[in-house]
């Protein structure tokens, strides 16, 4: 379910749904303008507690933008990448960086020629984590 969770301007008060806090069965991705903390060189994070356990993330939109100016790749499709990277820290839990794939902390060329060709994808094992996650989730 996407929602458009912005506010109109004058309103305290977002929609319901907006406001309504997320468990392990409902995951939240935010979409922001930018970090102040963070350079333009991260396009997200995943906010997780010490278990690892976490249900919601940000993606840093203008660090997507300013990839995309550096490489030939729709925003569209540098955007669901990113969204999809930082669910599997939603799922994969902490330290789920990998040497590739989509979890590769740092994508540069061989990755984002990859993801031009849809090719950027989860490991065999993250899979593996992952439906094990999902299966394990209260429905």
């Amino acid at each position: 379910m996407w929602l458009d969770c912005s506010r109109p301007e004058g309103e305290s008060m977002g929609r319901p749904a907006c406001r309504t806090p997320m468990n392990r069965s409902h995951l939240a991705v935010r979409i922001v303008p930018w970090s102040s903390k963070s350079g333009d060189a991260v396009f997200g994070i995943a906010f997780l507690s010490s278990d690892g356990e976490g249900a919601y993330s940000d993606v840093f939109y203008d660090s997507v933008k300013k990839l995309h100016e550096e490489w030939p790749t729709r925003t569209p499709i540098l955007l669901g990448h990113v969204i999809a990277h930082e669910i599997g820290h939603l799922l994969l839990g902490t330290n789920a960086h990998s040497w590739m794939g989509i979890m590769r902390s740092q994508w540069q060329g061989e990755e984002l020629q990859s993801i031009a060709m849809g090719k950027l994808l989860f490991t065999p094992p993250q899979i593996e984590s992952l439906k094990a996650r999902l299966s394990a989730s209260p429905r």
